[in-house]
């Protein structure tokens, strides 16, 4: 598992960017289109967490 955190790091970031841009420009406009955008923001929160997660493993190994 650490070793697949910190191998697919790029492609946590890349999640986290595309999420939150989609997410913040997602129109709201109804309360189907709203929990659209929040879960599209929690995805790339997730995303981020993630990222942040496999550099400090990274980190750790180089120690």
């Amino acid at each position: 598992m650490k070793k697949w955190l910190i191998n697919n790091q790029k492609w946590f970031w890349a999640t986290a960017f595309v999420c939150l841009i989609v997410g913040y420009t997602y129109p709201a406009e109804t309360e189907v289109q709203n929990l659209s955008a929040a879960i599209v923001l929690i995805i790339g929160g997730i995303g981020f967490l993630l990222a942040a997660l496999s550099i400090a493993l990274k980190a750790i190994d180089k120690k």
